[in-house]
This record gives structure tokens, sequence and C-alpha cells, in this order.
């Protein structure tokens, strides 16, 4: 039998199983690095986490069912509690991402949806066992990012903003299921900041973490993944602090005014300003 159909078969087998480790789920906003979180944790000979799947969008479509009259909790209306259908979504997309896992041969899956900061409490309604991992970035350079997609300047500061407070109400979880990296520290002090987000996630250090461009790359596949992040590229500064000159003095200092509290809560400068 070909490798890939009997390791098809046998996560085929094992899908009726449950995994024991905690899933993770990597949140933030777009633009932030949770590409890049993603493919240095894939990288990890415990942890599987696959291309951004968007799920809970259809887990909500699901629930709801859009465009339908009776589509909002349709399913009570056949004996099936919410708790119940919970239970099923729960079993439906745990399958999944432990499928994906396992023909990995590893014992741990993640999931990497940005926007599934919105969705904290749903997904923990889910998996309450849930490990959450949060990139922040610094507004500036998730606003230009955000542009060069052509999103206007006020929709996406209004995002991020949003988005920030999404995961500032999350943080309640605690240490044990939230856990908030910046992107800056990520790619300036990768080792150390990596060494924390495995004590969090109670996993043993790989030097495959600070490799995760020479082992996404030897699995084939696409050069680039969503965002148009390259599977190859090492963990670098280059483009770091490019946004200030990227953006107008007036947005920089509108960046300041709107969203001056948050940075110096994530130990950003207050002061946003042009680079030198």
């Amino acid at each position: 039998m070909h490798t890939t159909s009997f390791k098809l078969a046998r996560a085929d087998a094992r899908w009726g199983s449950s995994m024991s480790e905690r899933p993770i789920f990597i949140v933030g906003t777009q633009r932030s690095g949770t590409t890049l979180m993603r493919l240095i944790l894939d990288s990890h000979p415990r942890i599987a986490i696959g291309h951004e799947s968007g799920f809970m969008r259809a887990v909500e479509a699901t629930k709801r069912l859009p465009g339908y009259i009776y589509g909002d909790g349709w399913y009570r209306r056949f004996g099936v509690d919410d708790e119940d259908m919970q239970r099923r979504l729960r079993d439906f997309y745990s399958s999944i991402f432990e499928r994906h896992a396992l023909l990995q041969e590893k014992p741990r899956w993640g999931e990497k949806t940005p926007d599934n900061v919105f969705c904290v409490e749903e997904i923990r309604g889910m998996w309450p066992e849930a490990q959450f991992l949060c990139t922040v970035r610094h507004p500036g350079a998730v606003i230009a990012s955000l542009a060069r997609w052509n999103w206007e300047f006020d929709r996406a500061l209004d995002y991020w903003l949003s988005a920030y407070a999404a995961a500032r109400e999350a943080a309640h979880l605690g240490g044990s299921s939230w856990h908030q990296v910046r992107y800056e520290d990520l790619v300036t002090e990768p080792r150390d900041t990596l060494a924390r987000v495995l004590d969090y996630l109670d996993e043993s250090w790989s030097d495959d973490l600070l490799l995760h461009a020479r082992v996404q790359s030897s699995r084939g596949g696409p050069e680039t993944v969503e965002g148009d992040t390259r599977r190859d590229r090492p963990i670098d500064t280059e483009s770091l602090d490019n946004w200030r000159s990227q953006l107008s003095s007036r947005q920089l200092s509108l960046i300041g005014l709107t969203a001056g509290e948050a940075l110096g809560e994530l130990g950003y400068d207050r002061a946003v300003v042009a680079r030198a």
C-alpha cells in the first residue's frame, strides 16, 4: 500500500478515538504573524497545525442556517439541545483536525484562524480545555500591511481596535488557557519567546522551531501559504519597522491618539512617529 494511503487508512481508523492533548487555537488579527506562528509550531515534532480553516463560520452557519426563516436553532425541533449540538460539532471538527495530525504521526492538533479572536467563548463552548495563543502586532504595522490588501485606513484601525478589545476580554481565561505573544518579540527574540510559548503549552523544546523554514520546505507543496507567507522564509527582522515610512504623519498621529492606551498596555511607545 502507498505510504500516504496507509497513513490515510490508519487515520480514518482512529477517527473515533479521542486525542488527550489540549487543542491549540492561534488567534489575533490578520497580518499579525499568526501564519508565522502556525508554521513554527507545526514544525514541532508533537504538534500539527494545518492551513487556516475559518471553521467557526461553518459552525455558526450550521447552528443558524443563513437565509432561512426557521434557521436559528433548527436542530432543536429534532430533539437536539444546544449542549448536544455543541458535542456533535466538537466531534466533527475534532475528527478533521485530529486526522490531519495523525497523518503527520503527531499526537496534538491545533488550528489557526486569526479572526477567531472574536469567537473565543464559542470555541470554549466546544473545547473547554482549549489553549489559546494570541499574536499581537503594533497597529501601525497591521494597518500598513492591510493597506496592501486595499483596506481603508479607518477600517483597518477599527479592526485592530476591535480585535485588541476581544483579546483583552479573553485574557480573563488566565495563564493556563490564554497566552499572548508580540510579533516584535517573536522575530527579535525567537528562542526566548518560543520557549515561553512551549512552557505555556507544556511541551518540550525542539530546535526544529528555529529551523521551521527548513522543516516546512522539506515537506513539499506550494512555496506560499495563507497571507502570501513563504514557508521557506526564516524568522527575520527585515521589514519590522517599514510601516513607519508607509503611513502618513496624519495616520501615525491618529493611531497614537486612538490606540494610545492599548499601545501602553502592550508595551509599545504611545508616541507613534515616522522612521527617521
